[in-house]
């Protein structure tokens, strides 16, 4: 195995997501996980892994268990999303208060000169975030002031949406709340893809 992964066990900080995960067998000495695997990504994981399982005519668990596991992952997820929706907020606010932002028309395009860039913005606050994107950048729109911000992330398709120089700073909450659903919609495929992977790699394993 590449020194790049590491056993799911060992993700620290998820005490919560492992006593799960070991209820429905798939936390054992074969099932690995990228070393910066984040809590979100985790929790997805195991999700995902839940719904699988309970399509299957012959689960690995009992079903019982496996709506019991269900039930306390959606209840991790919601107090997440929660925490998530009230560090959005203070973080935009702290932001706009430490740049001293009132409104976008010191902001534009990547190649305009002698402004602030749109993307810079949004790269600083997903950073703080900590929303793994592989690039953003903004283009000139189809008039003065309308600019395109394009967010990319690996393998699916990118997040495109409109600012405007003249919006309240406020519309930054939705656009990063856009961004964060997106990106919620590429960790749910992320982990179906590298379910896959690992089912391939258990199995490898075991025969050798």
């Amino acid at each position: 195995m590449s020194d790049e992964y590491i056993l799911m066990e060992e993700l620290e900080g998820n005490e919560d997501l492992h006593k799960i995960a070991k209820e429905i067998l798939i936390e054992d000495n074969f099932c690995y996980m990228p070393k910066g695997t984040t809590r979100k990504q985790l929790l997805n994981e195991i999700k995902s892994e839940i719904q699988w399982y309970l399509d299957m005519v012959y689960p690995p668990v009992t079903k019982d268990v496996l709506y019991k596991c269900y039930d306390e992952i959606l209840a991790i997820e919601k107090e997440e999303k929660l925490k998530e929706s009230v560090k959005i907020d203070l973080e935009i606010s702290k932001y706009l208060n430490e740049k001293k932002i009132e409104d976008f028309m010191d902001y534009g395009a990547d190649s305009d000169e002698g402004l602030y860039h749109f993307s810079e913005l949004y790269k600083d606050l997903l950073d703080k975030l900590e929303i793994k994107y592989e690039d953003i950048y903004c283009k000139d729109g189809i008039s003065d002031g309308k600019y395109i911000v394009n967010v990319k992330f690996d393998c699916i398709a990118d997040y495109v949406f409109d600012v405007r120089a003249w919006q309240k700073p406020e519309v930054l909450i939705s656009d990063i709340n856009g961004i964060i659903n997106y990106y919620n919609t590429y960790l749910k495929y992320e982990s179906i893809i590298r379910n896959a992977v690992f089912d391939i790699l258990k199995v490898d394993q075991k025969i050798n």
